[in-house]
């Protein structure tokens, strides 16, 4: 199971953490942040899965890949944000990781933007 692997990971790198902290604040810092990337890396690496599964799911019931592409694209966002929102607490720096969670809102919605359009001028036809 991977995820045992990734939690035993975390445990492992919590307690560094802790114990480095008490000698320097930065070093821990930095460890926790690396150790964030490194539990992002690994998932990035594991997860064609997915994307595979999602394809099939998508040639099944015969919806348009551009609505698949958007999803995954709009999921991705969500992940990447939340995951650098939370080093930058992490860091100490909240204030940036607000301003990075408003710039991923955003970009959502620019990139839902051509779906409404697209919805509004089906609306207008039907009228």
């Amino acid at each position: 199971m991977n995820i045992i692997k990734v939690c035993a990971f975390c445990i492992t790198a919590v307690i560094l953490i802790i114990v480095v902290r008490e000698q320097n604040k930065s070093i821990a810092s930095l460890i926790s942040i690396v150790s964030g990337i490194a539990v992002m890396i690994y998932v990035i690496a594991n997860i064609d899965g997915v994307f595979t599964i999602l394809n099939n799911l998508s040639s099944i019931s015969k919806v348009e890949s551009k609505y698949l592409t958007l999803i995954l694209k709009i999921s991705g966002i969500t992940y990447l944000i939340e995951f650098g929102k939370n080093l930058c607490v992490d860091a100490s720096e909240s204030a940036l990781g607000t301003k990075l969670e408003m710039a991923g809102k955003v970009m959502i919605v620019t990139l839902t933007l051509p779906i409404l359009t697209e919805i509004l001028e089906q609306i207008v036809g039907l009228l």
